[in-house]
Order: structure tokens, then C-alpha cells, then sequence
């Protein structure tokens, strides 16, 4: 008896699956070794030789979860009043494997579904579960086949079900994109496009009939009627589904929808334009499944559509920077959300701080469906002065569940509208305002006045704003600052990952105040250092949790009131101050070990080896009762108190030249190299000025520095210490750095500079360590019995160290240059 048509049903339901691209099916056999080892042994007769079940479905993001499926023609053989048939009984068969798999490893989690009959709308089917770590199964009430993802879900994977429905959310999003732009469509067509497919696909009429159409103009003219259908279904007033369809109808002027021959770039060649009827056949068959499978309904359609905005292009050509997920979700702990808020966003975009506000809001609620509705209907309040961003918002909070919201097409600036939102009584304001030239940190600031005069007296304001908005090197920033401070309270600054918008460049922090609460001038505010997220970057993913939901608990741990080295500090300010954490903190410098300055030696004498300044180097080991480092007795000082600190001079470098004998190392703003990263002749240097003019306007001591001084990194690659051994020259971005009393030894160079990197947390791109900065920066050193600097400690301890042998102990005058 054959079981090839219970087997064909079997494979062309999972073949059908939306998310099939993210499982291994394998038929009677299996590649993996892990999985192998599981059916060793696994026959049916009890030979002890391999046996293995019908199919094997895997998953690459979970190793240890399988599905394994039994399959009989006949409903007769489904199960044996026994169990004890493995060979004839579909139940008795995947119950024998998964016993099988348990007795070699229990750490898997299995799903055993046992196939019957012959028929689609007929087949028998029983599911079996037996989670890791337990060899126990237990029969689950299912009775049909499932979907890959209701499989997960049910049977307690929920939060793999859910990653593993991001992960095919986020390849498709990319995937789309990608074709779209093979076919040369712009940015901001693609994003009104999918807009207008997502929500017309939640027309019942529009999903059945529009493979029919005979045209791609009779296609957009069915989708556009669609649009409108399920616009006004959600309640969409009638002035804002004019605003939205307006950018709908606009879809007829696009390339994608006005041609009849559309050019592949990678072929060359012009094809058929059925480029339009593809996509919604695509996300139709691929995306809209999901809703089904998701509680909180068409949320998944959000999901993809926020994905696939942000795969398609970066604000110069959208005009859209999302704040990610997670930090609009941590919004929601900063301004501490509670269920009868009422939350405004003046600048929405695409309604990411609205919808992350409508989940937490709706899951305090729990079951109260008239406090969810009242949520959706009353307590959400966005403006957007972009029509297309404005059409993008409320698609997506449709898309949400939710097309009922206060969001309006409108500037928030505008008397109307602000006494539109006073009205509302709203509660917390939650923002990010626009990052542009033409957006500096006071027009910044000025989004967050304006949201924060709106709020009722007590009422909380988070917003995401560039870190320039936190500095005081502008009086115009100084000037919003004032401003602030003398109606509102500053409760916290929290700075954020320089890569939190990847790929787009763009240095932030979060500011929280109180609403209409003068900000007393003993009031400590609260800075917390969360510039290590947990995410890291993964080359077609992006951005990608790794480690976050630790990190944030940590943090949130924190917040709002206690402080703690390298995570956060209480301190009061000023508006001349600066607001971030940087400036405050205090550094844990007895996070110091051994091999960090063993490290140094071994970075400094490599480089020095590979560039042909020494010839050998030879085998040392640390010495036997070597000095210790006690870490907790040392002592701050000043830089200015122990450093002579000297500005670097070029703005652009001389030309790159080595024709001559007398050549001069350049240092630069690197982490490699101990700082070199060019050579240039003698008579270059002399020759050209800082701007690379042939015309030097200052002296040879202005450009050339002496040896036997430690080089800081200013700018770009900010923080990284090297000796200098040797006379060089260098960029302004480089700090030169001189002891006030005395010459630096290479093993001074070592110690200092693997102390002074131990603060490079504080710099970035966005607050650089200029010689402006540095004279007031602390370093924590050893101290003699006096309380000065223990310059022979610093020195013998580096001579413990492994290697140390191969520095130079050659002791010139080396004195700081003139300038």
C-alpha cells in the first residue's frame, strides 16, 4: 500500500505555507548530523539500523525545533488500539520517532503529526508535542493541518513563531525592493505603491477579482476603488481619505503604472509591464496570509509596510527617518505610559511612537474593550505636515487595527491645531522632530516647546533629538535651553547608539521633561550611557537584537534615580551646561587588567617591527611577583595638571610623497598603525601650509612635533592613544600630548596610553575631544606618598609586563615643541 498521495497532500501544504522559505523540508532522510544522530537507530522493526519519518521539517534560526510527519493512505491505519504498530499506523509511527529522537536527545522540541487518507478536506490528522528537556508527549486537540507558524505558536514557541515571521517580514520587504528597483522605480513612488497595495488587499472584492483585470490601468483603477472602499470602512473621515486618495491617485502617474514596456536594469531588456499585477500577487500570497496567523490581526501588514519603507531608501530620498521599534517602545518606559493617557505626536511621520503608545496602552487595558476602543478613538493624537508621510501614517495605524485617530494633516505650529490638541487634554508628548540643514538643533528644540506647551501641567515629554541639541557650542542652543528650563523640568537625557539609525549617519539622544514645571536650579537631572543597545549589524539585516532585552532591563533598573559607574549619574545643570552623559560620568577605570597594557606593548612594538624601525623583536615573559594593579587607590587629575596638550596643525594633508631621505610619519584620526597613516617628504611639509597651499604662513615648529609625546584622536576614530617615538607632523584632528615635568619614556607612553582610551566612550563624532574639551577631562593615575603621579610605578610596571624588553630605554630631551 502507497502513501504518495497522502505524501503529495502533505508536501504541497507546506510548500503553500507564506513562510516556507524559512523551513528545511526533507523527505525520508535528512543532511544534518544533529538530525541523523536523532533517527540513528530509528527503524521500525527494531533492528537498530536508521529509520526515518516522512517528512522532516527544520528550521536554520532554531536548531533544536522539528516537525516530523507520519503519513497512510487510509484513515483505517491512523492508529492502533495499542500504539504498538509503528510499521502500519500513521499515530503509532510518529510516536515511535519522537520516543527514538527523546531516547538520544531531549533537548530537542518536537512536533509529531500523524497523516491520514486520501482526500484534501478529509485527511485525519493528530498532533503530538514533547518539549525540550522532556520525553513526555502530550495529544493536542488539533485536527487538520496547520500553518507553519500556527504549529510554532501553538505548540510553545510563540516568540520563535515571531521571529521567525520577522525574519520572511523583513527578506520580503528587501526582496520587493530590491525587484523594484531593478525596474528603476523611485524611492517615494515604491512607498505610496505598497501603501496603496496593503490597504487595498484588505478588500474581500478586490482580493477575488483582481487577477481579472485586463490592464494595468484597469488594475489601479480597481486597487484605487479598493482604497476608498476600506478607507471609509475604518472610519477614515471624509477630508482625510480626500488627503490620502489624492496620494493614491497618484499611483496613476507613476512609472510602474503608466507603461507598457518597463526596462529590467540587469537584463537591459524591455519586458512586458506586468510589474504592478506581480507585486500584489506577491504580497497577496506571501505577506497577507500572516494576518491570519497574528492575534492583534492586521499589526503584520504594519510590520512589513514599516520594513519595507525603511528598505527603500534613506531620508535624502524618502524624506523619512523611522525611530526604531525598540526605542519607540522604550518611549514608553521613559514617559512611564499608563492606560488613560492621552499621547500627542506633533512631527508623526509614519505613526511609529502612536502605534508603540496604541500596543502598550491597549495590552494595560487587558480585556476592557470599551477602555481599547476609547484608546484608539480618543487618546492618540498625531500631526504630519507631509501629505505623503501623513497618507503613511494613517495607512499604518489602519493597518494596526486602528483608523480612528486624532492623526491630522496639519502644522503643529499652527494656533489652530494646537488649540485642536489642548482640547484633548493630552498627557505625553513623544517625538522626533525632523534632522535636516535646514532643521539645526534650535529648530529641533523648538519642535520640542511646541509639543510640550500643548501638554496639560504635569504631563511628560520624551523626544529623540541629535546630541548637537544637548551642546552648548551654539548660543542659539543655549538660547532654547533657557527657554525649557524656566517652564519645564528636565527629568533625564539618555544617549543613544551612533549607529541607531543605520545606515543613515546621525548622532542622538533622548531628552525627558515634566510639562509646566520650572526646572529648579538644585534639581538633579538624570544621564544614562545607552550606547551599547545590544543590536548588532548584520549586512543585508541591518541593525538586529542581539542581546537588548538584557540591556534594557539593566537600564531601566536604573532609571530614573540611582547612579551607577559607566551606566548612569545624577547631576544638575545649567542651560550653559552640556546635557549628556559623557560629561558626567565617571569612568571605571578598575575595569583595567594586565592584558590591556600587554595589549598596547603588542599593537606598539608590531607596528614599530612592520615598518622597519626595529629588526627584532624578541621573547619576554611578565616577571614572577610582578607589580599589581590596585585600581581603587588611584587619584584623578586634570589633564592640563599632567599633560602639556598641544593642537595638531593640518586641515589637509601635504602632498603624499617618499622620494626624499629625510621622511616624516603623519598622524591622523585612526585606530591603526599607532596613528600613521601616510609619509611625506621633509621638503613637502616645509613647503605647504595647512590648507595645502604652496604659500606656509607658519613656522617649521608649528607643523613638525617632537618625539617622546602620546597622540590623542579628536575626531573620527575619537579616544585612541599611541606614543610617538619619532618626529612627525599631523592632522588637527590629532591632540599632541607632553608631560608637564618630565620627558615620556616609551614604557610612560604604554601605561598613559592604555589609561587614556579607557574613556573613549565619551567621544563620537558628534561630541569631539578638542583641545576646548580635553584641559578639564580627568585621567585617574597611580599616586606616590605626596598625591602626585607615581611615575617610577607606571614605569616598572610596564617593564613586568610581557615583551617590554623591546621598547626603547633610550633617554634624550624630548621636550614639548615651541609653538
Amino acid at each position: 500500500m502507497t502513501e504518495r498521495i497522502t505524501e503529495d497532500l502533505v508536501r504541497a501544504h507546506f510548500k503553500a505555507d507564506p513562510i516556507f522559505d524559512q523551513i528545511s523540508l526533507e523527505e525520508q532522510k535528512s543532511s544534518k548530523e544533529r538530525i541523523q544522530k536523532l533517527f540513528a537507530a530509528a527503524s521500525k522493526s527494531g533492528s537498530g539500523k536508521p529509520g526515518y519519518p516522512e517528512f522532516i521539517v527544520s528550521f536554520s534560526a532554531n536548531k533544536r525545533v522539528i516537525l516530523i510527519v507520519e503519513c497512510k493512505l487510509s484513515s483505517k491505519f491512523h492508529e492502533s488500539s495499542k500504539g504498538d504498530k509503528p510499521a502500519l499506523y500513521a499515530v503509532d509511527g510518529v510516536l515511535h520517532y519522537m520516543r527514538s529522537a527523546n531516547l538520544v536527545d531531549s533537548k530537542f522540541d518536537i512536533i509529531g503529526i500523524a497523516v491520514s487518507g486520501s482526500n484534501k478536506d478529509e485527511l485525519e490528522v493528530t498532533h503530538f508535542h514533547s518539549p525540550s528537556g522532556s520525553s513526555e508527549y502530550t495529544r493536542t486537540e488539533d485536527s487538520k493541518l496547520l500553518s507553519i507558524y500556527s504549529y510554532l505558536k501553538i505548540h510553545e514557541n510563540s516568540e520563535f513563531a515571531k521571529e521567525l515571521g520577522n525574519i520572511h517580514i523583513q527578506q520580503k520587504a528587501q526582496e520587493y525592493n530590491g525587484i523594484l528597483h531593478q525596474y528603476e522605480i523611485p524611492e517615494h513612488e515604491r512607498c505610496t505603491f505598497i501603501s496603496a497595495v496593503l490597504v487595498g488587499l484588505q478588500d474581500k472584492l478586490f482580493r477575488e477579482s483582481y487577477q481579472n483585470s485586463e490592464s494595468v490601468t484597469e488594475l489601479v483603477d480597481a486597487l484605487i476603488e479598493a482604497c476608498k472602499r476600506v478607507l471609509k470602512k475604518n472610519g477614515i473621515t471624509e477630508d482625510r481619505r480626500a488627503t490620502i486618495l489624492r496620494q493614491y491617485e497618484s499611483i496613476r502617474g507613476h512609472k510602474i503604472t503608466s507603461v507598457t514596456l518597463i526596462r529590467n536594469k540587469l537584463t537591459g531588456i524591455e519586458e512586458d509591464n506586468e510589474a504592478v499585477l506581480l507585486f500584489i500577487e506577491k504580497i497577496h500570497e506571501q505577506i497577507y496570509p500572516l494576518v491570519l496567523f497574528e492575534e492583534q490581526g492586521f499589526d503584520v501588514l504594519g510590520r512589513f509596510y514599516r520594513e519595507f519603507v525603511r528598505y527603500a531608501g534613506s531620508d535624502q530620498a524618502t524624506g523619512l527617518v523611522l525611530t526604531p521599534e525598540h526605542i519607540t517602545e522604550l518611549f514608553c518606559d521613559l514617559v512611564k505610559l499608563k492606560v488613560d493617557d492621552v499621547v500627542y505626536d506633533p512631527c508623526c511621520g509614519t505613526g511609529g511612537f502612536l502605534i508603540a503608545a496604541l500596543k502598550r496602552m491597549t495590552s494595560l487595558a487587558g480585556n476592557d474593550a470599551n477602555r481599547k476602543k476609547q484608546i484608539k478613538e480618543k487618546q492618540l493624537i498625531g500631526s504630519e505636515v507631509r501629505a505623503d508621510m501623513f497618507t503613511y501614517a494613517c495607512s499604518n495605524m489602519m493597518m494596526r487595527g486602528d483608523g480612528k485617530s486624532q492623526v491630522y494633516n496639519e502644522d503643529c505650529f499652527s494656533s489652530e491645531h494646537k488649540k485642536k490638541v489642548k482640547a484633548s487634554k493630552p498627557t505625553v508628548a513623544m517625538l522626533n522632530p525632523p534632522y535636516s540643514k535646514a532643521n539645526g538643533p534650535a529648530e529641533q528644540l523648538g519642535f520640542v516647546l511646541n509639543a510640550l506647551d500643548v501638554l496639560e501641567k504635569g504631563g511628560r515629554c520624551a523626544a529623540i533629538v541629535q546630541m548637537s541639541c544637548a551642546l552648548t557650542t551654539k548660543s542659539e542652543v543655549v538660547a532654547r535651553h533657557k527657554a525649557l528650563l524656566k517652564k519645564h523640568r528636565l527629568e533625564a537625557v539618555v544617549s543613544t547608539p551612533d549607529q541607531l539609525f543605520y545606515p543613515i549617519g546621525v548622532n542622538t539622544c533622548i531628552m525627558v521633561f515634566t510639562a509646566h514645571e520650572p526646572h529648579p536650579k538644585e534639581y538633579p537631572t538624570w544621564f544614562g550611557y545607552l550606547k551599547d543597545d545590544g543590536f548588532i549589524i548584520h549586512k543585508k539585516k541591518g541593525r538586529i537584537p542581539e542581546t537588548w532585552d538584557e540591556k534594557r532591563a539593566r537600564f531601566l533598573a536604573a532609571y530614573p534615580a540611582y547612579e551607577k559607574a559607566g551606566l548612569s549619574v545624577r547631576k544638575t545643570v545649567t542651560p550653559e551646561d552640556e546635557w549628556l552623559a559623557e560629561a558626567y560620568l565617571e569612568t571605571d577605570f578598575t575595569v583595567l587588567r594586565r592584558e590591556d597594557f600587554e595589549a598596547k606593548i603588542r599593537a606598539y612594538l608590531g607596528y614599530q617591527y612592520t615598518s622597519g624601525n626595529i629588526n627584532v623583536i624578541t621573547d619576554q615573559i611578565a616577571k614572577p611577583g610582578s607589580l599589581r594593579l590596585n585600581v581603587s587607590q588611584w587619584k584623578p587629575f586634570r589633564y592640563d595638571k599632567v599633560f602639556d596638550i598641544k593642537k595638531g596643525y593640518y586641515n589637509k594633508k601635504p602632498p603624499h610623497s617618499t622620494t626624499g631621505i629625510d621622511v616624516v610619519p603623519f598622524i591622523g584620526a585612526t585606530e591603526f598603525n599607532n596613528g600613521v597613516t601616510s609619509f611625506h617628504d621633509m621638503d613637502d611639509i616645509l613647503l605647504f601650509s595647512r590648507n595645502g597651499d604652496e604659500n606656509p604662513y607658519e613656522s617649521k615648529s608649528r607643523k613638525l612635533f617632537s618625539a617622546g609625546c602620546i597622540t590623542v584622536s579628536n575626531n573620527g576614530s575619537v579616544g585612541n592613544a599611541f606614543f610617538q617615538p619619532m618626529q612627525f607632523t599631523c592632522s588637527h584632528d590629532v591632540n599632541p600630548l607632553y608631560l608637564l615635568d618630565r620627558e615620556m619614556s616609551p614604557e610612560l607612553g604604554m601605561f598613559l596610553s592604555t589609561v587614556i582610551e579607557v574613556d573613549r566612550y565619551r567621544w563620537g563624532y558628534g561630541r569631539k575631544w578638542r583641545p576646548k574639551r580635553m584641559p578639564a577631562s580627568i585621567i585617574k593615575l597611580p599616586v606616590d606618598s605626596k598625591g602626585q603621579p607615581d611615575w617610577d610605578f607606571m614605569e616598572d610596571f610596564i617593564k613586568s609586563l610581557s615583551h617590554s624588553g623591546n621598547l626603547s630605554r633610550k633617554k634624550t630631551a624630548l621636550k614639548a615643541p615651541v609653538t
